[in-house]
């Protein structure tokens, strides 16, 4: 982290025409410095640190820094970086890595996901962001390089969409997913991942290999149970604080076709909180999650249970899954329905959110 901290009107000042041809970090200055400016000395001979040669594509105007000036919490301002890195290759994030640290320049991966146009990252209280540095685009890095028979190997900006879909091709699936599929792998796993089948499956970082990361040092390594293990179990669910990961292996298996979804309703959180216990500890079903909702007369809080019993071919019987809870039976709403409808289903909500106006606004 540098100890300097010019303005960023200082830094973007007279950047946006030309920003194409920035070729180094001014030391003297603490600006970027363009062709002309490093031919003639700007700021001092021998001041400017060159940028190094970039199979992809390091970006400075405005245009594109202000796509990452915020983040989904939207609860933290100015976090504008100073440059946006969009990799061509690992070794571009390598290069930068190394880059950022010579000149004191804060550097961090940003997954950029979402769907369509609609990109932003997806962390809280700028965790992803670096104002007054360069902020990584891992959508550079979006490349499905495998699916084997167990395990697939992905890009950090690969999504969990992608994953799922080019698995199924292959008759396979990711255990452990998130309950918005849209996110980056790279930026889920290093937060941790919980999704409703955490209770059978674990947190996404629970189903990963290996990975390939970079370290604070420059270093492109490889980690893994056996490879690295105090690396591998630091990383994951690390919070970027030790590395970016830029690759990971991730366990798939056999997809079901079909869930059973059973929404319990209970009007006391100690009844809730003990059935929702008796059933992770019976390991009734494959998904479990769980929500607060306000009473229809906003007198207080109603609590739901959110279960899934997964199958192929013959459904499994319904009352036996549920027998012995204490629920508010006559409310119960039992659903049957494709597995991938299930998976996918947050994506409505989201539009909903959108176009009702909550997306953007401020929450925690």
């Amino acid at each position: 982290m540098s100890t300097n901290t010019p303005s960023r009107r200082r830094v973007l000042g007279g950047m946006a025409a030309t920003a194409a041809t920035v070729v180094g970090w001014n030391v003297a200055t603490q600006t970027w410095a363009t062709a002309a400016e490093a031919g003639r000395g700007h700021g001092g001979g021998g001041s400017v640190s060159p940028v190094p040669a970039l199979d992809g594509t390091l970006k400075t105007s405005a245009a594109d820094l202000v796509q990452f000036s915020k983040d989904f919490g939207n609860l933290v301002p100015d976090i504008t970086p100073w440059a946006v890195l969009v990799p061509g290759s690992v070794n571009d994030i390598v290069k930068m890595v190394n880059f950022a640290r010579a000149n004191n320049l804060k550097i961090a991966a940003n997954g950029r996901s979402g769907t369509g146009d609609d990109l932003e990252s997806h962390s809280n209280y700028g965790q992803a962001a670096v104002p007054g540095g360069i902020s990584i685009d891992s959508r550079g890095l979006s490349k499905v390089v495998s699916i084997g028979a167990n395990t697939a190997v992905v890009e950090a900006g690969v999504t969990w969409h992608q994953l799922t879909e080019a698995a199924l091709a292959k008759g396979k699936m990711p255990p452990a997913m998130p309950d918005y599929m849209h996110l980056s792998i790279g930026g889920t796993i290093s937060v941790g991942g919980i999704g409703g089948t955490v209770g059978k499956y674990g947190l996404a970082v629970d189903t990963i290999e290996s990975i390939d990361i970079v370290t604070g040092a420059g270093q492109l390594l490889t980690a893994s149970p056996s490879v690295r293990p105090d690396l591998f179990n630091a990383a994951l669910a690390g919070g970027g604080q030790v590395g970016i990961i830029v690759r990971a292996t991730v366990r798939i298996v056999p997809p079901k076709e079909r869930v059973v979804v059973f929404n319990l309703v209970y009007n006391d959180v100690a009844t809730y909180l003990a059935d929702a216990e008796k059933v992770l500890a019976e390991g009734r079903f494959e998904v479990q999650a769980g929500e607060l909702q306000r009473k229809p007369d906003d007198s207080g809080w109603r609590y739901k249970m959110e279960l899934g019993a997964t199958y192929t071919g013959t459904a499994p019987a319904r009352e036996p899954l549920i027998a012995g809870l204490r629920d508010v039976r006559s409310e119960a709403v039992i659903d049957d329905m494709a597995f991938l409808d299930y998976v996918y289903r947050f994506d409505a909500y989201v539009e909903y959110y959108k176009e009702a106006d909550y997306w953007d606004q401020p929450k925690p």
